[in-house]
């Protein structure tokens, strides 16, 4: 209760200022982007946050983060990638929405991440991950992440992987199929896991190093 008298229903209404939004299909069509990375080159330009809706389909390519945006899929999204990990997060605030990422490796044989976060505040959710190398790898102090409603289907590392004081948030998300441990955590982050599972790894299930908050 207010220690005094306000009227809080007013004439004035709330701000409704909505996000931007830029459309991806890969089939083509009139005032669309086909591929993720045009589309984010777009928004870096107009210098304004956005939100990238993609349409259904497979889209072989990196994904670049290097302005705040919202990345949402219409349908069943594919994002692929050997040259690179599918999305690099460089130092940006993004949200990821429904998508399945998929890394392997390049002509010489080096594997890939899923998701490469390098810093900032990163929240995937909703979102399928298998990759040849770990299905997410976090580093520098400055890189948060959040999955919610997740899955990790495969990685020939870790599931998660939270270096150099990297934070996470886990929450209802499933991660299975390591050939290392399911999540992973060194240096002097902070973890937090909810509600979720953790199955057939090749070693720990969770491993957290000294230095390392867990809750």
């Amino acid at each position: 209760d207010f220690p005094w008298e306000i009227e809080l229903a007013g004439e004035i209404p709330p701000a409704t200022e909505t996000l931007r939004e830029v459309i991806v299909d890969a089939a083509g069509g009139e005032g669309v982007f086909t591929t993720l990375q045009a589309a984010m080159s777009d928004v870096v330009a107009s210098d304004a946050c956005a939100r990238i809706i993609v349409r259904e389909g497979h889209y072989g390519e990196t994904v670049t983060i290097r302005f705040p945006v919202e990345i949402v899929a219409d349908g069943e999204v594919t994002i692929e990638s050997n040259e690179g990990a599918p999305i690099v997060s460089h130092k940006q605030n993004a949200i990821l929405r429904g998508l399945t990422l998929v890394s392997g490796q390049d002509e010489e044989g080096d594997t890939m991440q899923g998701v490469y976060h390098e810093g900032f505040h990163l929240k995937l959710e909703r979102c399928t991950i298998r990759s040849a190398r770990c299905g997410v790898y976090a580093h520098t102090k400055n890189a948060f992440l959040v999955m919610e409603k997740c899955t990790i289907e495969s990685a020939a590392n870790s599931g998660v992987l939270l270096e150099d004081g990297a934070h996470a948030s886990i929450v209802d998300t499933t991660i299975r199929k390591t050939g290392f441990a399911g999540i992973l955590a060194k240096g002097d982050g902070e973890l937090s896991i909810e509600s979720s599972r953790i199955e057939d790894t090749k070693n720990s299930g969770l491993a957290v190093s000294e230095g390392v908050w867990l809750e």
